[in-house]
């Protein structure tokens, strides 16, 4: 019973301790807030000003929003599409004038073709599938970020169709009408 009282002695101590500690806190903050311990509201602080140091403010004029605002021009490019500038797009077609019975008549001239082996196939074979479920051999197909596998006489990344599959290569051909190429199983 003797340490009883000794230790209520010692809890009041550090209590009064605390409550210190606390209200000196809460007075250091006060006055770094503006405040005073005698007044409940906040006032705004003010930043610091050194000597010969000015401040401007824009002026924001609500008026000169509701007038005309300039013309931004013809936009026809979609951001949020894929597609290629206006300036980058080839030049039309030149027309060709074909003599014809009820006089000359302009008709587009048609699209330049390149030799048979010229078409930039950029596809690699990697290996065919024999897939009986699926209709007999596909043929598998990438361009370094994409798979496409298909079989004879299907459309290939929507440009290139399989003409015909190999146990070492596969024959393609450009659906622009740029060529056939016979891509090896070693992906040249």
């Amino acid at each position: 019973m003797a340490s009883n009282p000794r230790r209520l002695l010692v809890l009041l101590a550090l209590t009064l301790v605390l409550v210190a500690v606390g209200s000196t806190a809460l007075r250091n903050w006060r006055q770094a807030a503006g405040t005073s311990p005698s007044s409940n509201s906040a006032r705004p602080v003010q930043p610091p000003t050194s000597a010969g140091v000015t401040t401007e403010v824009a002026i924001v004029r609500t008026e000169d929003l509701e007038g005309p605002r300039p013309d931004i021009g013809d936009v026809s490019r979609n951001p949020f599409r894929f597609q290629e500038r206006q300036a980058q797009l080839a030049p039309p077609r030149p027309t060709l004038t074909v003599p014809g019975p009820g006089g000359d008549t302009p008709r587009p001239a048609p699209p330049p073709r390149g030799p048979a082996g010229a078409a930039a196939i950029n596809l690699k074979f990697i290996g065919i599938v024999e897939a009986p479920q699926q209709g007999g051999t596909l043929a598998v197909l990438s361009d370094g970020r994409s798979v496409f596998y298909g079989h004879a006489g299907d459309t290939v990344d929507g440009r290139f169709r399989i003409v015909s599959i190999g146990l070492e290569s596969v024959e393609m051909s450009a659906l622009d009408g740029g060529g056939r190429q016979t891509i090896r199983l070693t992906g040249r």
